[in-house]
């Protein structure tokens, strides 16, 4: 057997013994309840996250993170703690579990799991040719997992695809508030900032794209503006009725084990009412209305990475704020259409700051309203 047979074999070998810790600690939690739960039962779930991640089980791992931070929350009582969000973790690393050990039983190599385990940093491959993409939304968010980020969506022109292309931080080191990554740079060697790539028209040269097509943020990466594109940059994501939404989701994929999928819609025209603010469960609710009048509620949790949003979503009542257009994200959980806000469309120009100036798009997760002028 050679050395490198050997080494493949002994990556192998570690994966089964951290699915059966695992495996154990999720039956001890299903054994006692949740409602026995004490401190020691997080650190164990932390423990065989840990576990996990040594033997490179990424998704795994990642789960197991979100489930600490959920068992963590009912110990303290935190009014984010969402029941259905604890089933649906318990579910997810279960469904894991099962799926790497029928994968594990004909796996050759640990490229052979990597699918369904994951892997920490995903494979970009470098582009031939320059890419003209123009942002369209751009959303803030903060993970159970630790991480906090910026994502901001870009239309690639030529191809008629939509791309992401993400900064991310370890919450421990920039705080969980997105905004302040606003004010970064691309890289070290581009003067971008992430809030300027949130807004405009770019040309992209030596681009590294994911197969999930994700851009890389590398220090090669060259970000050149160009001239503005207009409102038809947004056709692809229009929707003349919510009904509509259900029959693009029709269409993504939707796996237990890879996560539901989701797509993004553009509402016109659109009016926002009836915001509410409920301390006691600890969400805000809205109701969106389209432009044949029918009715989308909108459900917010009240968490810190949240506040600019529910900010943002009352003063979209305004009819000095009303928006022309909503971008939002349309996902569906059990039988309820889930539909995040997360761009603001104006038709006239709306000035922002120094940075971003005037701009027909206001991201509402990490761009506040009460800031800018008309």
């Amino acid at each position: 057997m050679t050395t490198g047979a050997t080494a493949v074999d002994a990556k192998l070998a570690r994966i089964r013994p951290a699915l059966n810790q695992v495996s154990s600690a999720l039956r001890s939690l299903a054994e006692h309840g949740l409602q026995r739960a004490t401190q020691a039962t997080v650190r164990e779930i932390s423990a065989v996250a840990q576990t996990a991640h040594h033997a490179r089980l990424v998704r795994l791992q990642r789960d197991l993170d979100a489930l600490a931070t959920a068992v963590r929350r009912y110990l303290e009582r935190d009014p984010a703690f969402r029941p259905a969000k604890f089933v649906e973790l318990v579910s997810r690393v279960w469904l894991l579990l099962g799926a790497i050990e029928r994968a594990l039983s004909t796996a050759r190599a640990v490229a052979d799991l990597e699918p369904i385990t994951g892997v920490p940093r995903r494979r970009y491959d470098l582009v031939d040719e320059e890419l003209h993409v123009v942002a369209v939304a751009a959303s803030g968010w903060v993970t159970d997992s630790g991480y906090v980020g910026v994502t901001s969506h870009l239309y690639d022109l030529q191809h008629q695809r939509f791309l992401q292309a993400s900064m991310v931080r370890p919450d421990r080191m920039v705080g969980p508030d997105p905004t302040r990554m606003l004010s970064m740079t691309v890289s070290d060697v581009t003067p971008t900032t992430m809030q300027e790539l949130c807004h405009g028209a770019w040309t992209l040269g030596t681009v590294k794209l994911s197969s999930d097509l994700r851009v890389s943020l590398h220090g090669e990466l060259v970000i050149v503006p160009t001239a503005p594109v207009g409102r038809s940059a947004l056709d692809p994501l229009v929707v003349t009725h919510a009904a509509q939404i259900v029959d693009r989701l029709q269409s993504s994929q939707l796996d237990p084990v890879a996560g539901v999928g989701s797509t993004l819609v553009l509402l016109e025209p659109v009016v926002v009412s009836d915001v509410v603010v409920d301390d006691t469960q600890a969400r805000a609710t809205a109701v969106i209305r389209d432009g044949q009048g029918a009715r989308l509620s909108v459900t917010v949790s009240i968490r810190p990475e949240n506040d600019l949003l529910i900010d943002n979503l009352r003063a979209l009542m305004d009819e000095q704020w009303r928006p022309d257009g909503l971008v939002a994200r349309a996902t569906v959980a059990g039988r309820s259409l889930l539909l995040t806000p997360l761009t603001a469309v104006y038709a006239q120009p709306v000035t922002l700051g120094r940075r971003v100036g005037s701009t027909h798009l206001v991201h509402l997760t990490i761009e506040s309203l009460a800031r800018a002028s008309r």
